[in-house]
C-alpha cells in the first residue's frame, strides 16, 4: 500500500473516531443553576426551586449515588412539586443535570 493510501486510511479512522465522542458539559453548581433558570420557564418560584436543586448540590454526599438518590426524589418533594404537574418536563430535565452533576462530583 502506497504512502498516500495508508495517510488516508489513517485520517479517515481518526475522524470515524472522532465523530462517536460526544463533549458532555463539565456541571458546575453555576451552570446547573443557570440551565435550571433558562429551560422552562414554569412557575412564579422558579428561582426558589433552582436555588433548592443547587442547595441540594451543595451537601457533602458519599457517593454520587447518594446524590443522585437525592436527585431523583427532590421532584416529589410535596411542597415543590404541588401544583407545578404541568412542569414535568421542566423537573425531567433539571434531574437529569442533577444528576450529571452528581457524576462528575462524587466518587463512585
Amino acid at each position: 500500500m502506497s504512502r498516500i493510501a495508508l495517510f488516508c486510511l489513517a485520517l479517515a479512522l481518526l475522524l470515524a473516531a472522532g465523530c462517536g465522542a460526544s463533549q458532555r458539559q463539565t456541571w458546575t453548581l453555576e451552570s446547573v443553576r443557570g440551565d435550571c433558570m433558562t429551560d422552562r420557564m414554569c412557575f412564579d418560584n422558579q428561582d426558589e426551586i433552582c436555588q433548592a436543586y443547587v442547595d441540594l448540590l451543595s451537601k457533602p454526599y458519599a457517593s454520587a449515588h447518594e446524590c443522585r438518590l437525592a436527585c431523583e426524589s427532590f421532584p416529589q418533594r410535596e411542597e415543590i412539586f404541588v401544583g407545578n404537574l404541568g412542569c414535568k418536563g421542566f423537573f425531567e430535565d433539571t434531574t437529569d443535570t442533577c444528576v450529571e452533576y452528581c457524576d462528575d462530583h462524587f466518587p463512585h
